[in-house]
């Protein structure tokens, strides 16, 4: 059997929560099934990794997204009326492919990662299997989002938030299997859409234990000093951002008149302009991308995972943990 997988961002470097669970789908259904993927790429350094997907795939169709196009399709998008989340990922080149590769008449699956890209394969032949992977609640997300976001966002937040409620469901009636990252999240989905409880199924996230293993030695990337506690994550996402900052700020300087010479270090890749001004802070140090995390977590003292905002299941929490570290997290 083929299988087709849809992803609103390529699962490659998966150094991202989202990049991280679509390259888990995709290398477990390449060990059993010819895969075509079809993906979108918002970071141009990434498309030198196609290569290295290759090796996975049978074809691969990426589409450049930049944010000059982002910013075109999302106000198109409120003009319309749309959910931002739908229109920005809509290309007509990618249908095209997807259609093709339907047509060979080889696809037996088709799995969708995220809601985002429902609007691609939920009208594929009735004899093809379909699967959604929504991960979490996207519309609780901006939900939450626009209780802590100023004016003009808050009011933006809540209209994606009610949009995507309905672009969610709609898009479930054209699925056979919804999955979500926690029966927790299943909870809330049943909420907004009762009518699909049937059909939802709980694929959680995992770690891989053999490459996050806490015995193994790693060098101390820290260097001499006071003990370490760790904040990871993509440090351009506003609740790790907004996380960074208050424990910095807050939490910090407290601590360090508890244990003197602590240290805080932030490590995630593109360190956004309030993040990278923390390193004026005493204590702090803004690491930025890193190609391996595990020396940070295994040198640590402790994981913090201070997040104002969040849903479903943060990988870094699974990731300290499967370090053997402590985890303070909200």
């Amino acid at each position: 059997m083929e299988v087709l997988f849809v992803a609103h961002r390529i699962p490659f470097p998966p150094d991202k929560g989202d990049k991280i669970r679509s390259y888990r789908w995709l290398k477990a259904i390449s060990a059993r099934y010819t895969v075509h993927l079809g993906c979108f790429i918002d970071d141009a350094q990434d498309r030198a990794h196609l290569d290295r997907l290759g090796s996975l795939c049978a074809s691969i169709h990426a589409v450049s997204l930049p944010r000059r196009k982002i910013a075109m399709r999302g106000l198109r998008a409120l003009a319309k009326g749309e959910a931002l989340t739908a229109a920005i990922y809509r290309d007509v080149g990618l249908v095209r492919w997807i259609d093709e590769r339907l047509r060979t008449g080889r696809i037996g699956c088709v799995i969708t990662f995220s809601s985002a890209m429902a609007g691609y394969c939920g009208g594929s032949p009735a004899r093809v299997g379909k699967i959604l992977d929504f991960v979490d609640v996207d519309a609780e997300k901006w939900r939450l989002l626009s209780e802590h976001a100023p004016g003009v966002k808050a009011l933006l937040y809540r209209r994606e938030a009610a949009r995507l409620i309905t672009h969610d469901r709609q898009a479930m009636r054209r699925f056979d299997i919804g999955c979500f990252i926690s029966a927790a999240e299943i909870e809330r989905f049943r909420m907004l859409a009762p009518e699909a409880m049937g059909r939802l199924r709980v694929l959680r996230n995992g770690v891989d234990a053999g490459f996050f293993a806490p015995e193994r030695v790693y060098p101390d990337p820290y260097g001499p000093g006071g003990p370490v506690v760790v904040l990871t994550g993509a440090m351009n996402y506003w609740p790790n951002e907004e996380a960074a900052i208050w424990f910095a700020s807050e939490v910090l300087p407290r601590l360090r008149g508890e244990v003197p010479g602590l240290r805080f270090a932030v490590v995630g890749r593109a360190p956004s302009r309030r993040v990278r001004r923390l390193s004026e802070v005493l204590g702090v140090k803004v690491v930025g991308g890193v190609a391996d995390m595990r020396p940070y977590l295994a040198h640590a003292a402790a994981v913090v995972a201070p997040l104002p905002v969040t849903i479903g299941v943060p990988n870094k929490i699974l990731e300290g943990m499967a370090m053997a570290r402590p985890v303070i997290a909200t």
